[in-house]
């Protein structure tokens, strides 16, 4: 009984000198590390200067919800192309760093597509989006927002790491990095209404030596609302800066 006691009190004394040593990261730490576990060599982040992402969405019953392709160009070029789920409808956003546009139209009808100007607050918010996308969990430039530890949490069974990502432009992100190897787990936005939208991990591949998500689960308020399969990723494709122009006609 002395030595099952001993034991006890030796877990006790081990959990708590983890769980001190986990408190004492700072969000830069974890960052490196998170960071280190997402490649398997620095170089292969180092080379990425852009991405293209094929992604299917489907309702928690799996029936098709829409699609979406992204194209990310350093530093600051995004396009999103997106359809609804019986492809009648195709939405694109477009933002160079310095000017943005949506282009909505009804496929197969007889109506013109409806060009708009992004106003400029939320081509920074785009601008930033993207640099966040393409900086795999690296902090902000200086001058153009922060990061923040805020302690640990358990997401699905998971105990992580939770850092927020904050932009001057007023783009934030919360990711979670699991503690046992700093992976991540999920990450956390806000809506336009205030929704709180977390994308949760499921399922990951490695391509040319960089760990992308493959399959996520998409939770509105904590409640399933869809989920996303990513099936196709591009590291550097090549888009033509004609992709991010604004529609003539």
């Amino acid at each position: 009984m002395t030595i099952v006691r001993h034991l006890f009190a030796f877990l006790i004394f081990t959990a708590s000198i983890f769980g001190a040593h986990a408190a004492n990261l700072t969000a830069a730490q974890i960052i490196e590390k998170a960071r280190s576990a997402a490649a398997k060599e620095p170089k292969f982040l180092e080379r990425i200067q852009g991405l293209h992402f094929e992604i299917k969405f489907v309702s928690p019953e799996n029936k098709p919800v829409s699609f979406t392709m992204i194209q990310l160009v350093g530093p600051k070029s995004r396009r999103e192309l997106s359809y609804n789920e019986n492809y009648t409808v195709e939405v694109i956003t477009a933002c160079n760093g310095l000017e943005a546009w949506k282009s909505t139209r009804e496929i197969g009808g007889q109506k013109r597509a409806q060009n708009l100007i992004i106003p400029y607050d939320q081509v920074a918010i785009l601008r930033d989006m993207t640099i966040n996308d393409l900086a795999f969990y690296s902090a902000p430039a200086e001058g153009t927002g922060s990061v923040s530890y805020l302690g640990t949490d358990e997401i699905n069974g998971k105990k992580v790491y939770s850092v927020e990502y904050k932009f001057d432009s007023g783009f934030k992100i919360i990711r979670h990095f699991g503690v046992n190897n700093f992976e991540l787990v999920a990450y956390d936005q806000k809506s336009a209404k205030g929704e709180t939208y977390r994308q949760q991990v499921e399922e990951t591949e490695w391509i040319e030596g960089v760990c992308f998500v493959k399959r996520e689960t998409i939770l509105m308020n904590g409640k399933k609302v869809s989920e996303a399969i990513y099936e196709k990723t591009v590291v550097n494709p090549e888009v033509g800066e004609s992709s991010f122009a604004f529609p003539i006609k």
